[in-house]
């Protein structure tokens, strides 16, 4: 059998047309056509004006990647904000009623970034998954940058299955010990390419690798293989394995100690990451109620009780069963002093053909004691990139990135009604 990408001809009635230098799929056109018999003239302007039109494209895609950000607070209030662009990491740190002090770190690809403030507010961490998972290390109040270093990706041998295939967070963030925590994503099997282990490492803001404990196998679930977390009971919780199976089984957060103990059950058709509440002992997550577009902001304890919820806002689907639509929901993200939460989705649908289609983001803003809704914020279409959320005298502040942006929002509980915008310099 001859290679796909050999050169092939084809046959338009009794015509023929020859070997094409742009492909399509599986077809390839030149724009000289070999003729045995007429042809109407349509047909070499046709595709000629595809394979132009084709060729521009991804021209332009190449030329004008999307942007790619990351956003936390400090427990002081101070603001960090990372964006990729251009194959450049900017990193901006603004102060409360400070000018920001920005920093440019060259030759990182354009792919996600995380962020986290160490617990005393003294070191940002920026992990960005590179050729190689690289980590930032920048001091707060100078802007200066501590260190940079990079870990190799977690393989088996060459042409097997590596780590960033695996991946959806590295990043958890930094101990009380001032160590940083990543998780790590070890292909276990090189038969079968499914198979990972979580593997959770500390290191020092120098580089040194100063733990690397395996905490088994992982699998595969709403926030990929990333685990669930509670810093205040100090536990972990992994994704199961078989799809069949309800139990997270649950281990010590306490290192190079690690026992598996009880098992997290998650709350029934859940849709998202589940994320720690500080300074509680709950967990909030989203549930589907329909599968589609009715959703629920759910708190929940490790026991798997659910102790509140609160229905989501959606427009019921004028056109039905003709044009199905569903919504897609972020990890939620949860304030430090774990009173506020914003969850950011994005509703889609099919519209006649295969594909989804945007029909335009949101953020909900929830109090969590006692929940409820506060105000949902329509961000538009093209999606929601990065969101985080600060709350502090009586005021809710809001920093994201969509629509190709920064967003810098503040909404005062003292005299609801409408959000305050800032421009972020």
């Amino acid at each position: 059998m001859g290679s796909p990408l050999a050169p092939k001809r084809m046959r338009f009635g009794r015509g023929r047309l020859s070997k094409l230098s742009c492909t399509f799929g599986g077809l390839t056109t030149d724009p000289q056509p070999d003729y045995s018999s007429p042809m109407p003239p349509r047909w070499p302007i046709l595709l000629f004006t595809l394979c132009i039109t084709h060729v521009y494209a991804q021209q332009s895609y190449a030329q004008k990647l999307p942007a790619r950000a990351c956003v936390a607070f400090a427990s002081n209030g101070a603001l960090a904000t990372g964006l990729i662009r251009d194959h450049k990491l900017e990193i901006r740190l603004t102060e409360p009623d400070s000018q920001p002090i920005a920093r440019e770190i060259d030759a990182i690809d354009n792919n996600q970034c995380e962020e986290a403030f160490s617990k005393d507010g003294k070191w940002l961490a920026v992990v960005v998954p590179d050729s190689k998972l690289t980590v930032v290390i920048v001091d707060r109040q100078s802007g200066l940058l501590k260190n940079q270093f990079v870990s190799d990706w977690l393989q088996l041998g060459p042409d097997l299955p590596s780590e960033p295939g695996y991946a959806f967070r590295f990043l958890q963030g930094f101990l009380a010990d001032g160590s940083l925590v990543l998780w790590r994503y070890s292909p276990s099997d090189p038969s079968a390419g499914w198979k990972v282990n979580l593997h959770l490492q500390r290191w020092s803001i120098d580089g040194d690798l100063l733990s690397d404990v395996s905490l088994g196998p992982v699998g595969t679930s709403h926030g990929g293989r990333t685990p669930v977390v509670s810093e205040t009971l100090g536990r972990v919780w992994l994704n199961p394995t078989a799809l069949s199976d309800t139990c997270h089984p649950g281990a010590s957060f306490d290192l190079p100690r690690i026992n598996y103990t009880d098992c997290l059950i998650l709350p029934k058709d859940n849709v998202t990451l589940p994320m720690q509440v500080p300074n509680t002992k709950q967990l909030i997550t989203t549930t589907t109620v329909d599968y589609r577009t009715a959703q629920k902001a759910v708190l929940f304890n490790s026991s798997g009780e659910i102790t509140a919820s609160v229905s989501l806002p959606f427009f019921p689907n004028l056109f039905g069963p003709l044009v199905p639509d569903w919504f897609y929901s972020k990890a939620p993200t949860v304030s430090l002093d774990g009173q506020i939460a914003a969850i950011g989705r994005t509703r889609v649908a099919w519209v006649l053909v295969d594909t989804d289609r945007d029909w335009g983001s949101e953020i909900d803003i929830l109090n969590l004691d006692p929940l409820h809704l506060i105000t949902t914020l329509k961000t538009g279409q093209r999606g929601i990139q990065a969101v985080a959320v600060d709350h502090r005298n009586h005021t809710i502040r809001l920093v994201g990135f969509w629509r190709n942006q920064w967003h810098d929002l503040s909404w005062d509980e003292s005299h609801p009604g409408k959000w305050e915008s800032s421009k972020i310099q």
